[in-house]
């Protein structure tokens, strides 16, 4: 093997473990139009419930998903699913990606404490996500990888209000 040999190795392996290792990215949930989600309306079991995920790539390569759909519970009751089509999450950019949870108001409206909650003015929920897909670096390398994401979602009801704090774990498998 050739010095140059040696040499390009040893750059394409310290960028591979440098430069190319995979990092979290960084997700906000953020819930739109509240002001017309009606929890309460009686007759109504799926309540529509919008949201923008925004998703910060801090990685080189771009990232592909598949279809995917995410959970909304609350207190370990899973109340909402949320489905999700396939990204591409251009790398060192912000992706906004709009979703609609199909609330069903009548699993919150049966649980106790939802009630207590709202009437003390705020409730917490939980939402977990798995992104599957493939990580593209300089279009010639495809690694398969999936990501993690929960979120904790506050909801105020005065003034109405929601605040989501997430945290991501990105897997190269």
């Amino acid at each position: 093997m050739s010095i140059i040999s040696l040499i390009i190795v040893s750059i394409v392996i310290i960028l591979v473990f440098t430069t190319f290792e995979a990092k979290n990215p960084v997700v906000h949930l953020y819930p739109v139009d509240l002001d017309k989600v009606e929890f309460f309306t009686p007759g109504v079991t799926i309540v529509n419930f919008s949201m923008i995920i925004s998703v910060m790539n801090p990685n080189y390569g771009v990232y592909k998903t598949e279809n995917t759909t995410g959970f909304v519970s609350y207190q370990k009751t899973v109340v909402a699913m949320v489905p999700v089509g396939a990204q591409i999450l251009p790398g060192h950019s912000t992706t906004n990606v709009s979703a609609t949870a199909g609330l069903m108001s009548h699993k919150l409206m049966t649980n106790e404490n939802f009630v207590a909650d709202v009437g003390d003015g705020s409730f917490n929920m939980t939402t977990r996500t798995t992104f599957h897909g493939k990580v593209h670096l300089m279009k010639i390398i495809k690694i398969k990888a999936l990501v993690n994401i929960y979120c904790d979602i506050l909801f105020k009801m005065e003034p109405l209000d929601a605040v989501s704090s997430c945290v991501t774990h990105m897997r190269v498998i």
